[in-house]
């Protein structure tokens, strides 16, 4: 509970928990026999992962309007009333998710990067800037 305050609701203590459980990677795999989706044939197998980041879609619901609530401000309220209720959505992102979310994945060792003592476009979204540059690597198109 300590990782989700200030805001101790159920909502924040499911996501909570489920980042917590996601940052400890730990848990089974289930590998399928050529028969898929026979539960019978499957193997479960224990793992656990030693990786040291942990990437997440933190806001991508609030900027893209991906909560049931933003579709209703449209429907009763138009483009401006969605407009309203997104940038409001942004305005409390960091008391509402962003602190709680880290706070329950850096509890498992786990972190999100970036280097903010570099220059701007080049320690902010460090982590994504190094997963595109390997991804170019791997594709051969650099």
């Amino acid at each position: 509970m300590s990782l989700i305050n200030p805001a101790d609701t159920y909502m924040g203590l499911n996501i909570g928990t489920a980042l917590w459980l996601a940052g400890r990677g730990d848990g089974w795999i289930h590998e399928e026999s050529e028969y898929q989706g026979v539960e019978e044939n499957s193997q479960r197998i224990r793992y656990k992962s030693e990786a040291r980041v942990l990437l997440i879609g933190a806001g991508a619901d609030e900027q893209c309007a991906g909560y049931g609530r933003h579709r209703t401000k449209y429907r009763n309220g138009s483009w401006v009333a969605l407009d309203q209720e997104m940038k409001l959505d942004m305005q409390r992102i960091w008391k509402r998710n962003l602190g709680r979310d880290d706070r329950c994945i850096a509890d498992n060792g786990k972190e999100e990067i970036a280097d903010l003592e570099q220059p701007s476009g080049k320690g902010d979204k460090k982590i994504l800037r190094q997963a595109a540059k390997l991804q170019e690597s791997n594709t051969g198109k650099e």
